[in-house]
């Protein structure tokens, strides 16, 4: 079935596409008319583990295509294992198409990855469109320092990297912290301390 896809002799409809879903030919199917398969989204796919990662993995598309394909395919598939979620994050922070009907896939996502940087963004970027209760969930899906940040009795300090200062100014931004400031940690590392208001 390859071969015929290949050259063109099976046209891209909805009754091929019934005989194609279920095999190791469907990625094959998808990669040969691009056009058409992100004009059809709405078609029954059966995208299996296997066919989604060709399909995220080809350059045939870029990141805001890829964005709309993670929207048809099974939300258990964005997170099966850590480097999956890795490039699911990756394809929706570069996209920056952060509308995620799965209230849990966030936060799965920020579990799942390992990519500090994108988790980080991602985070950032989740928090902005969020209420407080909302952010002590995301901060706490990012685990260690960041998940003492909720307890406003707690002055936690962070590495002073440029992706934590993105998170610390969106929450300062969104009035969940009052601010941050640069301290020295051990071993004279450049530190920000977290700063909650005093009520």
């Amino acid at each position: 079935m390859n071969t015929l896809i290949n050259k063109g002799r099976i046209p891209f409809s909805e009754d091929y596409l019934f005989m194609i879903n279920n095999t190791k030919s469907l990625s094959k199917y998808l990669l040969y008319y691009p056009k058409e398969f992100l004009s059809n989204l709405n078609w029954s796919y059966n995208i299996d583990y296997q066919t989604f990662m060709e399909l995220l993995k080809s350059a045939t598309f870029k990141d805001e295509d890829k964005r709309r394909i993670l929207a048809i395919v099974d939300v258990n598939l964005l997170t099966q294992d850590v480097d999956t979620a890795n490039l699911v994050l990756s394809i929706i922070v570069n996209s920056n198409d952060l509308d995620l009907s799965n209230d849990v896939l966030p936060l799965n996502l920020l579990k799942s990855s390992s990519n500090t940087k994108l988790r980080l963004q991602f985070a950032a970027r989740m928090i902005s469109r969020h209420n407080e209760l909302d952010i002590d969930t995301y901060l706490k899906a990012l685990g260690g320092t960041y998940s003492i940040i909720s307890d406003k009795d707690k002055r936690p300090k962070l590495p002073d990297y440029e992706f934590n200062r993105e998170l610390l100014e969106t929450l300062k931004r969104v009035g969940y912290i009052s601010s941050y400031s640069p301290v020295k940690g051990k071993d004279n590392l450049p530190m920000l301390k977290v700063n909650h208001s005093t009520k």
